[in-house]
């Protein structure tokens, strides 16, 4: 996931209103953007105006005081198991950086069309978007979420097959669950340290009320 620390939204030369995260440029066309109607593309056609050509798509979502901006799932899983043409292209800064998380009043501030009710972010949705994040580690999206235990060479525990079976059990609970969830600092938790593909991961947290998945750069889904 991606939260950066300063929002900010100005007109481009070209005459559209654009939106920057960090001096990154998030969304080019946010006066093009149709947000009644999900999933929102950012990067809508300056030639013809339609909101429904271009392709910089996000699916906007609530997770508690956080706004969350992440790929369009359903219908990229959809594109893709069809084989169609990718119609709905996710933001390449959203595919770059993560999925784009801000407070909700600061967004507000700058994407004053942001509707006032949003889909809250699910189990299901956050499971995803972490086999996204992590791609290869979790299988390849859409594919069946399954820890690739060929990857990982160390856990937490002594017992490296116990904990991989315990991930592998919080994903399959929380595929298909449309249950709300919030993002909390992992300063409350407890960090599960894995190695895998020769660099540190850590993408799950042990919280009060059990095994969690946690986002870079330390946020937990519970």
């Amino acid at each position: 996931m991606w939260k950066p620390a300063e929002l900010g939204r100005r007109r481009r030369s070209i005459g559209r209103d654009g939106l920057y995260a960090d001096g990154v440029e998030l969304a080019k066309t946010l006066d093009l953007s149709d947000w009644s109607d999900p999933p929102v593309n950012l990067e809508a056609c300056e030639m013809c105006g339609s909101p429904d050509c271009g392709g910089a798509f996000v699916s906007p979502r609530r997770a508690g005081d956080l706004v969350l901006l992440m790929p369009p799932l359903d219908e990229l899983a959809r594109e893709i198991e069809e084989d169609r043409w990718p119609l709905y292209r996710p933001s390449w800064t959203v595919a770059r950086h993560g999925v784009f998380v801000a407070d909700e009043a600061a967004l507000r501030r700058v994407l004053p069309e942001l509707p006032g009710q949003l889909p809250p972010f699910t189990r299901d949705e956050a499971v995803r978007c972490l086999q996204m994040e992590l791609d290869p580690l979790l299988g390849r999206f859409p594919a069946e979420l399954r820890v690739d235990r060929e990857r990982f060479v160390a856990g937490p525990g002594a017992d490296l097959a116990a904990d991989l079976d315990a991930l592998d059990a919080l994903l399959q609970a929380w595929r298909g669950s449309h249950r709300p969830v919030t993002l909390l600092p992992d300063a409350t938790c407890e960090p599960l340290w894995f190695f895998a593909d020769d660099r540190d991961v850590y993408l799950a947290a042990r919280t009060p009320d059990g095994l969690r998945p946690r986002f870079e750069p330390g946020l937990v889904a519970t």
